[in-house]
């Protein structure tokens, strides 16, 4: 792994996360701290940092109503699941920011795995192996791709939180403008979000029933964020990114491949202590698979492919013994020769 320089924006939003998190009446990382001891290093922290803490923070102190974002803000605050979900993002980044792995899929790898799909087809229980407590991955880091709007879609994370006492995959992605042309004054970045209910079966069914569950609400004039409510484009992107690198990690963890994923620093002397990480660093997924796509001729475009390879395919194992539980496994699969020839040779 090496080290990259994070995004301006992002410097800052960190800088805001970690001192509401350090406050009293917050205190996230000594909470974590305790119970990694408790737990002889093993927690789930989700299940006990929750947004809720800052929507009681907040709650707890005299909003100034003088103007129309404070007034907003303090509407806010009184709807407690609206609340919870507004806050959770700040969680998120927050457990980002104790390991800062920022994975980096190629370019070729991410053409090649996304294809057309249905995401009713797309079970929910691969989704929840994540890497990390909140998992990052790049996607124009350094911003240096601006679409027609002149934005770029830095990264993402996505994470499990508990609003409302239930169970929910949220996904962030932030898009700026390029550095250079970020204006004092005004907001440097925008962010788009996304939920999926975990107790349902598939992809399409959690997305729609997070809608019915916590509704789309315009708070845009505190928040920054755009509720994603229907399924276009940037859904089935974001659900191809993740499957890919939810299931490198998976393979690894199963023993499938010898890849060393990053875990987190937690020292064990006296009691268990995470030794947070002050620099981001870049994690390579699945950029093994590069020479075996250009030598199967893959190019990105839909239907391309060689005579004699069987094209990459996304595929769902059950794992476990057939008379007791079982768990689904989904991942990509590399083009395959099939006629017996190596790539080279066709």
């Amino acid at each position: 792994m090496k080290r990259i320089e994070e995004p301006e924006f992002l410097k800052r939003e960190l800088k805001n996360v970690n001192y509401i998190a350090d406050l009293k009446r917050v205190n996230w990382l000594a909470r974590l701290n305790r119970a990694l001891t408790e737990k002889q290093g093993k927690v789930i922290p989700y299940k006990f940092l929750l947004s809720s803490d800052l929507v009681d923070l907040f709650n707890g102190i005299k909003i100034n109503r003088s103007d129309s974002t404070r007034k907003a803000f303090a509407e806010l605050i009184e709807n407690r699941i609206q609340a919870e979900y507004y806050m959770s993002a700040t969680l998120i980044m927050w457990m980002w920011g104790i390991n800062r792995v920022v994975h980096r899929i190629p370019g070729e790898v991410f053409k090649a795995a996304n294809q057309d799909y249905d995401l009713s087809s797309v079970p929910i229980e691969p989704l929840l192996k994540l890497p990390q407590w909140t998992t990052c991955i790049a996607m124009d880091w350094n911003g240096t791709n601006p679409d027609e709007h002149n934005q770029c879609q830095r990264f993402m994370m996505y994470a499990l939180v508990m609003l409302n006492g239930k169970e929910y995959l949220q996904i962030e992605v932030y898009a700026s403008r390029p550095d250079d042309q970020i204006v004092a004054g005004t907001r440097d970045h925008v962010t788009f979000s996304i939920l999926i209910d975990t107790s349902m079966n598939n992809v399409k069914a959690g997305f729609d029933q997070a809608l019915i569950d916590i509704p789309e609400e315009n708070s845009r004039e505190v928040s920054q964020s755009i509720r994603i409510s229907d399924n276009d484009e940037m859904l089935y992107d974001l659900i191809t990114m993740i499957s890919l690198v939810n299931g490198e990690h998976r393979k690894a963890e199963l023993g499938k491949t010898d890849v060393k994923w990053p875990g987190y620093q937690i020292l064990g002397t006296a009691g268990y202590k995470i030794r947070p990480r002050l620099k981001a660093v870049e994690f390579m997924v699945g950029d093994q698979y590069v020479p075996q796509l250009r030598a199967a001729g893959f190019t990105g475009e839909h239907g391309q492919r060689k005579s004699h390879i069987r094209c990459g395919h996304w595929h769902t194992y059950w794992l476990g013994p057939r008379s007791g539980p079982r768990t689904q496994e989904r991942y990509w699969l590399m083009p395959i020769v099939v006629s017996g020839r190596t790539p080279e040779d066709l």
